[in-house]
């Protein structure tokens, strides 16, 4: 699940890495994360937080389906 929600590209230094080859001996590339990973702490707040607003903009009856009202 938690690898369907975007990051966007305004936060996605919050989810950059170094990544060196062991067999190169040249300096590390830097990568960003595009996708929420599953060990951020905050990975199931997003992840929820995603699916509700998705519910919420459905419609009328999205309220009940998010356990609101």
């Amino acid at each position: 699940m938690y690898l369907q929600v975007a990051l966007h590209e305004a936060h996605r230094d919050i989810c950059r890495f170094l990544w060196q080859e062991p067999s190169r001996n040249e300096l590390p590339k830097t990568y960003s994360l595009c996708r929420v990973c599953f060990s951020l702490t905050c990975s199931q707040y997003l992840a929820m937080q995603t699916v509700r607003q998705g519910c919420e903009e459905v419609g009328k009856g999205s309220n009940q389906a998010v356990g609101q009202g």
